[in-house]
């Protein structure tokens, strides 16, 4: 039912299964509990549509493939699957992530040639500065001109690669968990989570 509305909420149509493998990672949305983290997920999946909706923007961002739901304990299996592909800084802790039903999102993973811009800062600075500096500066243009702001622009929200045996520079943003919409106004909650 759940799977239903966030459908209809952002106008996405059925998708077919999506098999638990090497080439995905799954993210859960930072909430409290579920409620909050399926409304959450309902707000961030109409964003990525209107990001998408851009088209200028395909090429900057990891769109997910859909969302999906913590197994219950039940489904050993399917939990061991969720758990292998989960990334790194939910494996420990935050027993609420592992709720049965918890909202996942479910991400395709870049292939090796992508990498991280905090692990890499050392090549990046040495080789890639100034283009990198500029690809940023039009990502968040983009970004912006569909009408939404990232606001959590850290290097470890970027990956980049090159662009075959060119020294072209490709780079992708990430983490839009706390991305808004244009002319949202921010409460003193949320902007006290960011200082």
């Amino acid at each position: 039912q759940c799977a239903v509305k966030l459908r209809q909420s952002v106008n996405m149509k059925p998708h077919k299964r999506c098999s638990l493998n090497s080439n995905i990672f799954l993210k859960p949305i930072e909430a409290d509990d579920i409620k909050s983290a399926s409304f959450a997920v309902v707000q961030l999946l109409s964003k990525f549509k209107t990001l998408y909706e851009h088209t200028p923007c395909r090429d900057y961002i990891l769109f997910p493939l859909g969302v999906m739901g913590m197994p219950d304990e039940e489904q050993v299996e399917g939990r061991a699957q969720v758990m292998n592909c989960l990334i790194a800084k939910f494996k420990q802790g935050n027993d609420h992530y592992l709720l049965p039903g918890f909202p996942l999102i479910i991400y395709p993973k870049l292939d090796a040639k992508w990498r991280n811009c905090a692990e890499c800062i050392d090549e990046l600075a040495s080789n890639f500065l100034d283009q990198f500096i500029e690809l940023v500066k039009i990502i968040f243009e983009t970004v912006f001109g569909a009408g939404i702001v990232h606001l959590d622009g850290r290097l470890a929200n970027f990956m980049f690669c090159k662009n075959g045996d060119t020294k072209m520079l490709q780079v992708k943003l990430l983490d839009w968990d706390s991305c808004m919409r244009v002319g949202y106004r921010l409460t003193l909650a949320i902007r006290e989570a960011f200082e």
